[in-house]
């Protein structure tokens, strides 16, 4: 009696279930299937290794992709603890698109939820300013805002206009002072008074073809985040002003004129005409 061989839709789930597989507490590698394994066309090499070599690709890849992104958070981490980490990750959370570069949006959470690693939060914050980084660094090219355009509409609609954030800019704003610990770390040289520096608003753009980060006053932080949030420039302008600690803390024109060189902004809506 002839078996009937199983369909490719099964094989292909086999496969998958086999490459996600834990390793056994004892290191050793899991058990395919016996269809899995008979479909496997050895060729001088036994089905096991076959599919043990798709297992350390696919992990190594992806171990190796991770780190590529999150430089500073291996460095903070130590490599062995993070490519420890990254190894389960990726087994538990593998690429849902064909793109290598879009890999890794959940690794910061992934820390995040890991007990033993709260007490470390400096270490989420430089993971989460990487993977800001790293987004930034691939979104797509669009013209900026030319300031002509905002300062051609009528003076009593440009605080009901809208501004739309440029596809390259992101906003981050962490507990602590994330930038010198992300230089740090990548120059080897953090120190344990780092962490005790001011909490951190950043902003990251891509005026050329690298990413830039520049620190951002709370109250223009504020503004900003606001504006991507969809207020108004009047109604941003009063957020920022709320934010502020000191008296001129906020100078609306000046924290535009920054944003603006910047290229923050991609487009103005000018709701004076709708």
């Amino acid at each position: 009696m002839l078996l009937m061989q199983p369909n490719l839709s099964t094989l292909q789930a086999d496969f998958r279930a086999t490459v996600l597989a834990d390793t056994g507490a004892d290191g050793a590698e899991p058990a395919p299937p016996a269809a899995l394994l008979a479909a496997v066309n050895a060729n001088g090499i036994p089905p096991e290794r076959r599919l043990a070599i798709h297992r350390n690709h696919f992990a190594t890849t992806l171990i190796d992709a991770l780190g590529g992104i999150f430089e500073a958070t291996r460095a903070l981490l130590g490599p062995e603890f993070f490519d420890a980490f990254a190894k389960c990750y990726v087994r538990a959370h593998p690429p849902s698109t064909p793109g290598l570069f879009e890999y890794g949006e959940a690794f910061p959470d992934a820390l995040a939820n890991t007990p033993g690693l709260a007490d470390h939060g400096y270490v989420i914050d430089v993971a989460r300013l990487e993977w800001a980084m790293h987004e930034s660094f691939h979104a797509p090219a669009a013209p900026a805002l030319q300031p002509s355009r905002l300062t051609a509409l009528p003076a009593d609609q440009i605080g009901d206009a809208l501004l739309e954030a440029h596809p390259t800019v992101r906003l981050i704003q962490a507990t602590f002072p994330v930038h010198a610990l992300w230089r740090g770390a990548l120059d080897n040289a953090v120190d344990g008074d780092m962490l005790h520096g001011e909490p951190a608003h950043l902003i990251l753009s891509r005026p050329n073809l690298d990413v830039e980060l520049a620190p951002l006053a709370p109250a223009a932080y504020a503004f900003v985040n606001a504006l991507f949030a969809g207020q108004s420039i009047g109604q941003a302008a009063g957020t920022g002003a709320s934010a502020s600690t000191t008296t001129g803390e906020f100078d609306l024109g000046e924290t535009l004129g920054a944003c603006l060189a910047q290229t923050v902004f991609a487009d103005v809506v000018n709701t004076g005409n709708i």
